[in-house]
């Protein structure tokens, strides 16, 4: 398995297929035009951590966290050194945004060198670092939500899905009302 997690190989399904489920044409520049919102939101960002996601869509993850940062909204997500993490990571970090990182501590190896696998952003102290604890992702895809005003899921592979998934059952079972897009 590619990528930076093992574990969690979040290459989009459709990768070889030339068709995208979640970016639609257009998408970022319809956002963009919308202007800066009337309050900053949190926003929790769902997408692949693999080496191998295809340019489009990492390219319209930049995008994505360009335009959350310049609209003031801060960005939460997986933290990923790579695919559309780390696009929308540098997007915002390049937009001078507010990034949210949560790992989970089975990724740490140890103290020293243990934001090895998180974006450089989380290194240079221009981002906020959370560390999910616990035997199961529980407790991370609950941080990573914690407090958000919104959802977006960008192309990525099994963890993705299963993140998506999970909300969109909360939500229909009224655990949540933040929209999911």
């Amino acid at each position: 398995m590619a990528g930076n997690n093992a574990a969690n190989d979040d290459t989009p399904a459709d990768a070889g297929t030339g068709t995208s489920p979640v970016v639609a044409p257009g998408a970022a520049e319809r956002v963009a035009a919308a202007g800066r919102a009337p309050r900053p939101l949190r926003v929790c960002c769902y997408g692949s951590s693999s080496s191998r996601t295809p340019a489009r869509y990492t390219d319209a993850a930049y995008d994505l966290g360009s335009i959350l940062a310049r609209r003031g909204h801060t960005c939460v997500n997986g933290a990923g050194s790579s695919g559309c993490m780390a696009a929308m990571n540098s997007g915002a970090s390049d937009s001078g945004g507010r990034i949210v990182g949560v790992i989970h501590e089975k990724f740490v190896v140890d103290g020293s060198d243990w934001l090895e696998g998180a974006h450089s952003v989380f290194g240079r102290g221009g981002a906020e670092l959370l560390l999910a604890t616990g035997n199961d992702l529980q407790e991370r895809k609950r941080l990573l939500v914690r407090d958000a005003d919104a959802l977006v899921v960008l192309p990525g592979g099994p963890g993705t899905w299963d993140e998506l998934w999970e909300m969109a059952c909360a939500g229909h079972l009224g655990f949540h009302s933040m929209p999911i897009v």
